[in-house]
């Protein structure tokens, strides 16, 4: 087992086990000096302290801290194999197996604990001293590599959250590329969908005439009122409208499509399919009417009149002064004799929402936009014989 060598970091775990045995060796003397005793104790923490420099030493990349650390324990290998000649060959100083001892082994025990005691305890308290020293060495060089490793281990953290946030950024990129390149891609084929029709279009020949460009206006207007009507940007209530509208000239096209490729035998069975699809759409039409125009509010004009009351006013009713006026007249109509006589003699003022701004008819169409609020209030006029009274 003697000699001891260390020659690479990984060669200190092997110092550790023979330390390690070396040390259950030692114990197996009972009754021995206190000298030998702290020997032991010191070089069982120095084979604790190497175990933990070589769990550090074993990861570190730093190649100047790992030399140093070797050196050091080559440096206590060397101590330790002083230390192993000069202090074993110690004798068990008393049998645990026997329950009585002779009153001449007592003697020899006692001349051999002398004998120990005035040859080898100053070496070994020399040795324990010296492993002292590299005990508190090594303590330092755990400190050393623990930093290294934490630097070195925050380092690591610190490139894999760049190269997250890097990635995050490449991904977010690619995405907005996609965006792009799919939108441009659903505009070139619409585009090019639009084309074709009006290539298709001019290619016929009862369209060979002089007037080519303007049917083919014609139907470049007719297919961009389709492809818009049916966008998915386009409102749903639109939407279902134009398709109620493009039903009937879907049917008959497919019923005049099928009677010019079928048979005449056919015929009668496929108009007959085609009449009940028409009339089906016609009573769903007719029971889907709505009672009143519908309009959304976004195209509206809200008015809070001078009743508190708030009343949503078509956009088409307010293109002018006169014709709101003549709105409100007939809306008051219903109402007692003092407030339709405010409305029709004019004792009101309009105000944007929320503002003091006077709308009238010198600014009404530059302030009279869909969703535009309106605050109606009236106008006192202090007469001696008024019959016009607030409402």
């Amino acid at each position: 087992m003697f000699p001891i060598t260390c020659n690479a970091i990984g060669d200190i775990i092997a110092v550790v086990q023979i330390i390690r045995d070396m040390i259950v060796a030692l114990n197996d003397a009972h009754g021995a000096a206190e000298e030998y005793k702290q020997f032991i104790y010191v070089l069982k923490a120095l084979g604790t302290v190497l175990g933990e420099v070589y769990d550090l030493a074993k990861a570190a990349q730093n190649e100047s801290l790992c030399h140093a650390v070797l050196e050091e324990v080559q440096h206590c290998c060397i101590d330790i194999n002083d230390a192993h000649d000069n202090i074993t060959n110690f004798e068990k100083l008393e049998e645990t197996s026997t329950a009585r001892t002779t009153r001449g082994a007592r003697a020899g025990l006692i001349m051999t604990k002398l004998r120990w005691h005035f040859m080898r305890a100053s070496d070994a308290a020399k040795y324990a001293k010296r492993f002292t020293e590299s005990h508190h060495r090594l303590n330092t060089y755990i400190g050393l590599l623990s930093h290294h490793s934490t630097s070195q281990l925050l380092g690591e953290h610190r490139y894999e959250a760049h190269q997250v946030t890097y990635e995050s950024r490449a991904l977010r990129q690619a995405a907005e590329e996609f965006k792009t390149i799919a939108l441009s891609a659903l505009q070139q084929v619409s585009l090019q969908s639009r084309q074709q029709i009006v290539e298709q279009a001019l290619t016929r020949l009862f369209f060979a005439s002089p007037e080519d460009r303007r049917v083919a206006s014609r139907v470049q207007r007719v297919t961009d009122m389709i492809f818009d009507s049916l966008s998915p940007h386009t409102p749903v209530a639109q939407r279902e409208r134009f398709l109620s509208l493009l039903a009937p000239v879907l049917i008959v096209g497919a019923a005049l499509v099928a009677h010019t490729h079928v048979s005449s035998h056919w015929h009668s069975t496929l108009f007959l399919p085609a009449i009940c699809a028409l009339l089906v759409q016609v009573l769903w039409l007719q029971s889907s009417t709505p009672l009143y125009p519908g309009f959304s509010c976004e195209n509206a004009i809200l008015l809070a009149d001078f009743f508190g009351e708030t009343i949503t006013v078509p956009f088409q009713f307010c293109r002018s002064s006169e014709m709101f006026h003549s709105l409100l007249d007939l809306l008051y109509s219903d109402y007692d004799e003092d407030a339709r006589k405010f409305v029709r003699l004019r004792l009101y003022e309009l105000y944007l929402g929320g503002t003091s701004q006077l709308v009238s008819s010198s600014n009404w169409s530059r302030c009279i936009l869909p969703g535009t609020c309106l605050e109606m209030g009236i106008v006192l006029i202090p007469q001696a014989h008024s019959d016009a009274m607030c409402p």
